[in-house]
């Protein structure tokens, strides 16, 4: 992943250089760039969720510090142990600091990184389903600092440019109504984290339904939801068979989800 992201930089500095930092041409570079600190960081379960976590992990500060307050003082061996550990956690403590504070930086230029590719793209008007998948990422970025009232904002602004531009069985929405609902449901909307956890569930039947109907009709639909510059299937049908596992197995997830949100 450290050898892409490098490559990624190159990559967007080069472009920069030929094209303007502004320039169309720049804006995948820019994206994807991005795109790749926050994955990474995802995936290294460092930063993100954090700050999402946190609101849970508030409720139960109260009675830790109860707890901690209530102990018995009367051990003082064991209170000079604790001393001493206390100073290796506290060392301890400070690495963690500098590492979380390092990655907050990548979060910050990974966050900057795909804003900028949403402004060029909002500023040139041609390139809409590039443009809903910076509103996507920026959505699940703040989702993940618990910044609900920004992820929401970001996310409708994708599923209104998606309900546009594709297909109203493409998964893709349902996806983006999905995310929808889980920042809904953390922001304590219950109400409305189901109600768009129902209409996700309702596009998937309804995009099985059609990769169901007939070969032809499947093919279809695979090749209507490719995005924009995509080489076509080299085989379709085998495509579609694929879509229709994928969403079968997600459909049973959304199901256990609503439940849950009853």
């Amino acid at each position: 992943m450290d050898e892409a992201i490098e490559l990624l930089a190159r990559a967007l500095e080069l472009k920069v250089t030929v094209h303007g930092e502004q320039a169309i041409e720049c804006a995948a570079a820019y994206y994807k760039y991005g795109c790749a600190l926050f994955y990474k960081a995802q995936d290294e379960n460092t930063v993100f969720g954090k700050q999402a976590q946190a609101q849970a992990d508030a409720k139960d500060d109260a009675k830790r510090k109860a707890e901690a307050s209530a102990a018995d003082e009367g051990e003082a061996c064991d209170d000079d142990e604790d001393e001493a550990d206390g100073e290796g956690e506290a060392k301890n403590d400070d690495g963690e600091d500098e590492n979380d504070e390092e990655e907050e930086d990548d979060m910050e230029l990974a966050w900057k990184l795909v804003e900028n590719a949403r402004l060029i793209y909002e500023e040139d008007e041609t390139h809409s389903i590039e443009l809903a998948n910076c509103f996507e990422t920026l959505g699940e970025m703040n989702t993940e600092h618990a910044n609900f009232a920004s992820a929401l904002e970001d996310l409708e602004q994708c599923l209104a440019i998606l309900e546009v531009e594709l297909e109203e069985d493409d998964r893709r929405i349902a996806g983006v109504l999905l995310s929808i609902s889980v920042a809904q449901q953390m922001d304590d909307k219950l109400e409305k984290a189901l109600k768009n956890c129902t209409r996700a569930i309702s596009i998937c039947e309804a995009r099985i339904k059609r990769l169901k109907t007939s070969d032809e009709a499947a093919v279809e639909a695979v090749n209507a939801s490719l995005p924009p510059g995509a080489p076509p299937h080299a085989d379709p049908l085998a495509a579609a068979k694929a879509e229709l596992e994928q969403i079968e197995a997600v459909l049973g997830d959304l199901k256990v989800r609503e439940e849950e949100l009853r």
